[in-house]
């Protein structure tokens, strides 16, 4: 498998996006702090620009027609995109409530961080980092699409369709070459088609108020890949709980289950030169369609490491169908995982006047690279050769305003965050 790093990712996502990312066209600006419990409502026609040094602290409406740059701080509990309306995020946007309804469009290209996004067969690109708790993806009638290129960290995303009518044939696109944690649940519904060429971390954790007793075979499941819902995998996967395929699945290498593993879909990978497939830890029970096509799956169930399932109703089984033999493991996920835990981190001050500290994980005292971007992608400073846990910076060189920073070793990205400079 092609590593992917996401140091590379980032920087890959930076320079395209983040450079050219300024406010233009400008009907009307922003600078200092706005702050009142009224909506701040954005035109038809009108491009509402917030500059570097603004922080609009106060609920916000897009109208269809408006855009809203961000370039400064937003930090509000409700955000509501109408249809046709468009935000543009370099800066910081901290909030409860995200909703943006059919052809509104988010486009992240800073910090984005809320409690709930909600979106209405709309168009969400990230090219950052976003830290959303819950992400809905409601589906209607419209070719919309969910592009990730940077990191999204969630607890949960979901998805669902408004209509089971049949012969609408519209899919939802979501689209992955970045990072994707999702702590508990993600559920991926009928009318999706979901392309994985990045890192997928599904945790195991079940949601506050659904009783232990769930965890079972066929109930609660960490990944839900819904009937008629297609999966193409090929870059890394791990989950780490209960995994659920009643879809199209298929992956170009072997994915890591910690959980149970139920499938009533169909399975599929490459048809030459390799193979993928699932690494079970839990119960399995298949019925449908593994590799029928031909191509080369291997199951690897901890419980039968001879071959088989726990149990199966299986319609039909491919004769290139193994049992423990594939080593095509999906990875690297501990290159993920070690830079989602951005909790691992703290930086005193922060907002910085003159000098600050950035305390890390750093038990053994491996070499460690700190790099520090502007809003707009670009590296403006670079501190080499850390190998304890605590890095003294000072603000000479830095313009008020908000920055992004990542701590890197040789072979992953360690932490990331942000630095407000007063």
């Amino acid at each position: 498998m092609k590593k992917i790093l996401p140091l590379l990712i980032l920087i890959a996502a930076f320079l395209p996006h983040i450079v050219n990312a300024q406010c233009t066209g400008c009907s009307s600006t922003l600078s200092g702090t706005s702050s009142n419990p009224f909506h701040k409502v954005v035109a038809d026609g009108e491009v509402f620009c917030i500059n570097s040094n603004g922080n609009l602290n106060r609920p916000i409406q897009i109208n269809a027609g408006g855009i809203l740059c961000n370039n400064g701080s937003i930090s509000n509990n409700h955000i509501d995109i109408k249809e046709g309306g468009t935000l543009i995020n370099n800066g910081t946007i901290e909030g409860d409530y995200i909703y943006f309804r059919q052809r509104g469009v988010i486009i992240n290209n800073g910090y984005l961080k809320a409690n709930d996004l909600f979106m209405d067969d709309a168009i969400f690109k990230n090219y950052n980092i976003a830290e959303i708790d819950k992400i809905t993806i409601q589906i209607r009638d419209s070719i919309n699409y969910f592009n990730n290129e940077g990191v999204i960290k969630s607890n949960i995303i979901q998805s669902h369709q408004t209509t089971s009518d049949s012969s609408i044939h519209i899919r939802y696109k979501i689209y992955n070459s970045g990072e994707i944690h999702v702590l508990e649940k993600l559920m991926i519904s009928s009318r999706i088609d979901f392309e994985n060429s990045g890192n997928l971390f599904v945790g195991s954790e079940i949601p506050y108020g659904i009783p232990s007793s769930s965890y079972g075979t066929a109930g609660f499941l960490n990944f839900y890949h819904c009937t008629h819902a297609t999966f193409k995998n090929t870059g890394q996967i791990k989950i780490a709980g209960n995994f659920g395929n009643y879809g199209e699945f298929y992956t170009e290498c072997m994915i890591p289950v910690g959980g149970n593993m139920v499938s009533s879909g169909r399975i599929t990978g490459p048809l030459t030169n390799s193979c993928g497939g699932f690494n079970i830890e839990g119960y399995t029970y298949f019925v449908g369609y593994i590799a029928d096509d031909f191509s080369y799956i291997d199951i690897c169930d901890a419980g039968n490491p001879t071959g088989g399932f726990d149990q199966e109703h299986i319609e039909e089984m491919g004769p290139n169908v193994s049992f423990c033999s594939c080593n095509n493991e999906c990875g690297p996920i501990d290159v993920f995982e070690d830079f989602v835990s951005t909790n691992d981190y703290t930086v005193s001050p922060n907002p910085i006047s003159e000098n600050s500290v950035i305390t890390f994980y750093n038990p053994i005292e491996s070499y460690h690279q700190l790099m520090i971007f502007d809003s707009y992608g670009r590296v403006v400073k670079t501190y080499e050769g850390i190998v304890g846990n605590e890095i003294p910076i000072d603000r000479a060189g830095l313009d008020r305003g908000i920055y992004f920073f990542k701590i890197m070793s040789s072979y992953n990205v360690k932490a990331a965050g942000k630095l407000v400079v007063n």
